[in-house]
């Protein structure tokens, strides 16, 4: 099994009181995205209901249950990505609804173009990293609903944040290594804390209207467990970084993004919606001291 495999949402095994439906949906999705991913490997001709099965560990049974054929999931995955492109275009228009028609359009042409462009990006990369892109769209696509499902929406916002580093090593080397897989997980654990910041800044708003968050759930514990994740995605990261063989200005980055990161728990006071935000702005700079060293240490080991 390739890393790639390794980032599919695959259910518990044995019995985990998820719905019927719930299960249905989250195959569906996983046979779509392992199409994806085997059509980037093989091609479409030498791609088989099999291996798409095997990939998103669904069986050749269930698979049928969800589409009549190999052309049929390709179609789903197809319909998936144009729906994705037009609701994003209609929401673009939607905040503008009272505004000139002039102005609507303007919003909906400019989110069509930012789309493309990303798309005329993305096609410039190997297949298996336009596959890696590709598979980051479910994530996208799921997020807005995980907030009426879990009282972890950060966790799936996390994951979808936190693709370029997999998508970093895929365009680079063609292949996801144990030290990304590590940043992965070090930048998801950052996601968290920080959006659970930024959510405090809604949640007397949120629980009025069934929104749910980690900023609710973890409430006056929010200092702890963002000692938690943030000490985990210091951790996380420093494993990458020692994997990868990064040297002295990469750590003294990370040091420092620690600092940071720490500045922001001491700081943090939940029911300061104002304050919250600046906080969760500051971390822009704790993003940029670490891209900025890991950048520089790379540069002075090429040379």
């Amino acid at each position: 099994m390739s890393h790639s495999d390794d980032q599919m949402d695959r259910l518990p095994r044995g019995r985990h009181g998820l719905s019927p439906e719930f299960v249905a949906r989250n195959q569906r999705d996983r046979l779509i995205s392992a199409l994806i991913l085997t059509l980037a490997e093989v091609g479409y001709q030498k791609t088989t209901v099999s291996m798409i099965g095997r990939r998103a560990a669904v069986s050749k049974s269930d698979f049928y249950k969800h589409f009549d054929s190999k052309d049929d999931c390709f179609l789903a995955a197809y319909d998936y990505a144009v729906d994705r492109i037009r609701t994003t275009v209609v929401d673009a228009c939607g905040p503008n609804a009272k505004a000139a028609w002039s102005v609507r359009v303007q919003a909906g042409v400019t989110a069509l173009l930012t789309l493309l462009a990303g798309l005329l990006v993305l096609v410039q990369f190997n297949l298996f990293a336009i596959a890696v892109g590709a598979a980051s769209l479910l994530l996208v696509a799921a997020y807005p609903f995980m907030k009426r499902i879990t009282w972890w929406p950060q966790i799936v916002l996390g994951l979808a944040f936190s693709w370029g580093a997999l998508m970093g090593f895929a365009v680079l080397l063609g292949r996801i290594d144990a030290a990304a897989l590590w940043l992965y997980a070090g930048s998801i654990s950052w996601v968290i804390g920080y959006d659970t910041i930024y959510a405090h800044q809604d949640a007397e708003d949120d629980a009025l209207i069934g929104i749910k968050s980690t900023a609710r759930l973890f409430a006056e514990r929010t200092h702890q467990a963002l000692v938690l994740f943030y000490s985990l995605a210091v951790v996380l990261i420093g494993v990458a970084l020692t994997l990868a063989g990064s040297g002295p200005v990469a750590w003294i980055a990370l040091a420092l993004f620690a600092v940071q990161l720490g500045w922001q728990i001491s700081r943090l006071r939940i029911g300061d919606p104002a304050l919250c935000l600046h906080l969760f702005k500051s971390n822009r700079e704790a993003g940029l001291v670490l891209f900025a060293g890991l950048v520089i240490d790379a540069l002075m080991r090429a040379t």
